[in-house]
């Protein structure tokens, strides 16, 4: 019966054979060639079906007007799968390179990877493609090793991208991953960490803790006890059936398959039979459909081949022996290349499209639920949407979880009980020794004990202080029980080679990576960087501070000036990564101290001249001790966050709490009773702290001055409104009143004028050296210059519009004085009293541009002068040679108002250096001895 069936086979191949030579013969005569170009496609087959259905399809594929290139047949030359590697590998020699193939297809059974990598490892040799439909082992993905291997299947650690979609549908944002130690498991590890990490933002999905296990561990009891004690509860598992097997049954045994566990797990691991009720997996789509997978290998490799009939000019024939080391490097390559690049829109197995390593991408998923009496329900899918993107769509409704609920579970427990590590920190930490519990009952008093490293000897300690307030209230936010550690080793944490060469994080830090061997939580003034967010969780800062220098009030510049810091503190880790401070970090790092308070308490005694610190820290110092100061602006700026587990279920609660403590003014109190101390003993000597942020209470200074500002100038402008109102009045009456009568008259009118607006350096009767009364010429030449520009009314009277005759005699003065004076020549002592007038006038603006305050106030009395008297036109009161002429070109004499105007610029003008030639010799003044002597 056998041997029937195996010529019934062989037949069908003969006719296959027969059908494709007559194919080729009909294309080659329809296009008028005599021959067309022969592509032979090696079949490596587990079965006689299958190789019936790999011709069939290639005769398809021939006659399909699409995927093959004119002038060009494909062949196919098949051979069975059987025997050990060796068997295989001789096989391929004998039966298909000697046939000259130019790609060969595997489609062995699932999960047979020994023949397959022996098919790769002789095709590989010569760089002949290999594309394979079943193996999925990482393995095959080093290109190191199989050099021309591509697979229409995705290797097993491409699983890491279904679970991270479901991870990120189902809001679970961390998760436990628990792995075999074989390469598959350590490629899913490392791919779903790449994945993760990438696109934290995004997916938000962390590794909580990693366990891995060697293949066949009998026992799993102890691994599982340890992730039985963590706050996440969200399990993903990569196992083989066998090793998944012993991984359930534990879990069983310890009561994990309960409510409380989320259970996601890989396509082997789903075949357990103990697979726990509520389980999610994942099953490959197409994963055993052999023929499905054949179609999309042959079309693929037709497409490379039409492609590359159709870019060459010259193709190298392929090998035909194993015995001969033929060369076919370059026409491999490419051909591989020309492969891996093909996208198949519409394949049978969906968008079928290859990686840089060969490996195939866009698959479709399956998301499965194991339900009662263990029935896997489809509850989801992941397919290909558009492109290179794929969506995951799942029916919340239809999953049943573990413990059988429909209620889909939290994925982490939250504490109810923290253990809390701090520092002894002024002003965050206050501690000291306590001899019993009950010395330390105060509201705002924490018992903390101190252990030891070295003798582990504990110590029992009361805690106070800005940080003990913060954890008080962060209990009574959440309702959790606590119990507070000093770290035992005082020490921020560095992150360093431990006695075994290892590097491992050391103080609060390494705490805190302990996982559950180590603390929940560490509240202290723990500066956030890079580094420590690597390692731990941080909440938003609940204090902002930066880094500056404290220094001990000097008289004298020192020599050997010393700086330092605290060893692996955060301002150490800041210079050590600043390049441009490479320098100065190795000068500083000989001088730097295990503590702050040690540092504090060298700059105190002299022995270190600058000590590097947060500034919070060093600003509280400096209000306490009046011999130390801050100097320098702030810089590093950084701030103070709480310190959390890596993935800890806290981390986002409590940094809600923080910015809700920020907003409702809680941390301020906090700053106002702990760092900015409004009763410090060097408040008296320096004024306010500086430190103080500006509220409401600082502000209120302001607010009254403007109060007040605001109300007198309300009354001025009252006062204002009325003395125009009285003004106006008298100004109406004065033409009736001011008419120039007897002499008596006259002199009243003076003595009411008197000097008014003149300055007192030129008044008559001001008592200055050269001040004496005028003779009666004087008066004379002053009265008949001033009657002669004076124009009369109709009566003959003098016009009330100028004034002039209060200041007749400083007129007077002034001439006589100017005119008896030695030093004058005797052409200028024929000019007015008024010419001597505008000379002195144009003598104190000299004087003016040098900044002089008196000459300035002498000018606006002048400026006053011409108001009060109402001259409106000075050119009357000059000769006809004088008009419009002065002493300066820029101003004319005859314009009132551009004298008003050059006052005003004149007021404040720039101060004259001392190497400027001035416009105005010495001699000037020097030839109005009596007239300087009054400035």
């Amino acid at each position: 019966m056998s041997q029937h069936l195996q010529g019934r086979s062989v037949g069908r191949g003969v006719l296959a054979l027969i059908l494709t030579a007559l194919a080729a013969a009909m294309i080659g005569y329809s296009d008028g060639a005599v021959n067309s170009r022969r592509f032979n496609i090696g079949g490596v087959l587990h079965s006689n079906q299958t190789r019936h259905f790999f011709s069939k399809t290639l005769l398809r594929i021939n006659f399909d007007g699409e995927s093959v290139a004119e002038e060009t047949t494909l062949y196919e030359v098949m051979v069975t799968l059987r025997g050990s590697p060796i068997t295989t590998a001789l096989l391929v020699c004998d039966s298909l390179i000697t046939k000259g193939v130019y790609a060969v297809v595997i489609a062995g059974p699932p999960g047979e990877s020994v023949t397959t990598a022996a098919v790769s490892y002789t095709t590989g040799f010569f760089h002949i493609p290999v594309i394979c439909t079943s193996s999925r082992d990482s393995a095959f993905s080093d290109k190191n090793i199989h050099v021309s291997f591509l697979r229409t299947v995705p290797p097993y650690s491409h699983q890491a991208d279904v679970w991270l979609a479901l991870l990120k549908h189902l809001k679970y944002r961390q998760a436990i991953l628990i792995h075999s130690s074989d390469s598959d498991g350590r490629a899913l590890h490392t791919r779903f960490q790449n994945l993760a990490r990438g696109g934290e933002e995004d997916t938000g999905i962390k590794v909580a803790s990693v366990v891995e296990f060697r293949p066949g561990l009998e026992s799993f009891v102890k691994e599982l006890s340890a992730v039985r004690d963590q706050l996440v509860k969200v399990i993903l598992v990569y196992a083989s059936r066998e090793d998944a097997e012993t991984i359930f049954h534990d879990a069983d045994y310890l009561n994990m398959t309960d409510g409380d566990f989320v259970w996601i797990v890989t396509e082997q691991a789903l075949d357990s039979a103990l697979v726990p009720i509520g389980t999610l997996g994942l099953q490959l789509r197409y994963a055993h459909d052999v023929q499905a997978h054949v179609d999309d290998a042959l079309r693929v490799v037709a497409l490379a081949l039409k492609k590359l009939h159709e870019d060459e000019e010259f193709i190298q024939e392929p090998p035909i022996s194993c015995d001969k080391e033929d060369y076919w490097g370059d026409t491999g390559r490419t051909l591989f290349r020309m492969i891996r690049e093909q996208v198949l829109i519409d394949g049978k197995t969906g968008r079928v499209a290859f990686d840089e390593h060969g490996d195939r991408t866009n698959a479709e998923y399956s998301i499965v639920n194991v339900q009662e009496r263990r029935m896997l329900a489809t509850v989801g899918d992941f397919l290909h949407q558009t492109g290179d993107a794929m969506n995951l769509s799942l029916n919340l409704s239809s999953i049943v979880w573990p413990g059988g609920s429909y209620t889909q579970p939290r994925g982490y427990s939250m504490p109810t009980h923290l253990r809390v590590m701090t520092i002894q920190e002024t002003p965050f930490v206050y501690a000291e020794p306590v001899t019993d519990t009950q010395m330390c009952l105060a509201e705002d008093e924490v018992l903390c004990p101190f252990t030891n490293i070295s003798t582990q000897e504990t110590k029992l300690m009361c805690c106070w202080g800005y940080c003990i307030d913060l954890l008080l209230e962060l209990s009574r936010i959440n309702n959790f029980s606590y119990t507070l550690e000093l770290s035992p080793d005082g020490q921020y944490g560095e992150y360093d080679y431990n006695d075994e060469g290892k590097k491992e994080w050391s103080g609060l830090i390494g705490e805190l990576t302990r996982g559950v061997e180590g603390v929940d939580l560490v509240l202290a003034p723990l500066t956030i960087n890079p580094e420590r967010s690597q390692a731990i969780d941080f909440s938003k800062p609940f204090k902002y501070h930066g880094i500056t220098i404290l220094i001990k009030r000097l008289r004298n510049p020192v020599e050997n000036f010393t700086f330092a810091t605290v060893k692996g503190s955060a301002v150490d880790m800041f210079f050590r990564r600043k390049t441009e401070l490479a320098n100065m970090y190795r000068v500083m790092e000989a001088h730097n101290y295990d503590t702050a308070d040690q540092a504090i308490q060298a700059v105190r005694d002299g022995n270190l001249h600058a000590f590097i610190w947060e500034s919070s820290r060093l600003e509280y110092e400096a209000s306490q001790d009046c011999d130390l100061v801050t100097v320098g602006e702030l810089f590093g700026r950084s701030g103070f966050g709480i310190g959390l587990r890596k993935g800890s279920p806290w981390s986002e609660k409590i940094t809600i709490d923080i910015l809700e403590l920020h907003e409702r003014g809680f941390m301020e109190k906090l700053d106002r009773s702990w760092i900015w101390n409004d009763h410090s003993p060097c408040q008296d000597l320096f004024g306010e702290d500086f430190s103080k942020r500006l509220g409401l209470k600082n502000l209120e200074g302001i607010f009254l001055m403007v109060a007040g500002g605001i109300f007198t100038g309300i009354i001025l402008v009252f006062i204002e409104i009325l003395y125009d109102r009285c003004k106006s009045k008298h100004g109406q009456a004065a033409p009736q009143n001011h008419r120039r009568g007897n002499n008596d008259d006259q002199h009243d009118a003076e003595n009411r004028t008197g000097t008014k607006g003149l300055p007192p350096s030129i008044n008559v009767s001001s008592g200055h050296r050269g001040s004496t009364t005028s003779d009666s010429r004087s008066n004379n030449v002053m009265r008949n210059e001033y009657e002669r520009h004076t124009p009369s009314d109709e009566n003959g009277g003098i016009t009330s519009s100028l004034h002039l005759s209060g200041n007749q005699e400083v007129f007077q003065d002034v001439e006589e004085r100017l005119k008896n004076s030695p030093n004058i020549p005797e052409e200028w002592k024929t000019r007015t009293a008024l010419e001597w007038f505008q000379f002195y006038l144009d003598t104190l603006k000299m004087d003016a541009a040098g900044d002089s305050s008196e000459a300035v106030a002498i000018l606006e009395d002048f400026e006053e002068f011409v108001k009060e008297t109402g001259i409106t036109d000075l050119k009357d009161l000059y000769p006809e040679e004088m008009s419009g002429k002065t002493a300066d070109p820029e101003i004319d004499v005859g314009d009132a108002e551009g004298i008003s105007y050059h006052v005003e610029r004149w007021k404040f003008p720039e101060k004259v250096s001392s190497d400027t030639t001035p416009k105005y010799k010495k001699t000037s003044f020097e030839q109005l001895p009596d007239v300087v002597d009054t400035l």
